[in-house]
């Protein structure tokens, strides 16, 4: 391969690092400003909804209610918001790397449509999240975690993976030359 062919390669792949960069940094802001503003509206919301002895009984057995009341209550919710929507996308973009490098991204999440990415990746995804999340939002009910992360995931994993392959390459292109 020639030294100046090298160099413009080089150069289209450092801007796809930046282009990617700034996109990244696009979809953090706005995921991050409507799940700010999602916390906002739900928090008068809950306290509407759990009004009456029907919902008081249901909290009392549950345990969901409180923990949901007290997470809500206790926690400022632009930080829930930026530690959500944050560890969704770096935990997004490991995964989606390592589906990218082990060809399962090519064969098992780009030829499907949405709803099938959206079942097969993006629901275990959130519970992976979800785990993260845990001892980050102070909760030891999954439930809780679970309804905490599914809007920040399911927003950005696709994103996400999207983004990973146009950056990562698979093993296969790492390790095998190609013959020109």
């Amino acid at each position: 391969m020639e030294k100046g062919s090298e160099s413009k390669g080089t150069a289209r792949y450092a801007r796809r690092i930046i282009d990617a960069l700034v996109e990244s940094v696009f979809l953090l802001t706005v995921v991050t400003v409507f799940y700010i503003v999602l916390l906002f509206l739900v928090k008068p919301l809950w306290h509407i909804a759990n009004i009456g002895p029907a919902q008081e009984e249901l909290a009392e057995r549950s345990g969901f209610g409180e923990h949901v009341e007290q997470l809500l209550q206790s926690s400022d919710l632009i930080e829930l918001a930026i530690r959500c929507v944050v560890s969704a996308f770096l935990i997004s973009l490991v995964v989606g790397t390592l589906l990218q490098l082990f060809y399962i991204a090519r064969y098992v999440y780009f030829p499907r449509g949405g709803m099938f990415r959206l079942v097969v990746f993006g629901l275990p995804l959130t519970y992976v999240v979800a785990l993260y999340l845990m001892p980050l939002i102070g909760t030891e009910d999954v439930n809780v975690a679970l309804a905490v992360a599914f809007v920040p995931t399911i927003l950005v994993f696709m994103r996400c993976f999207d983004l990973v392959k146009g950056l990562v390459p698979e093993l296969g292109d790492i390790f095998v030359e190609k013959k020109e």
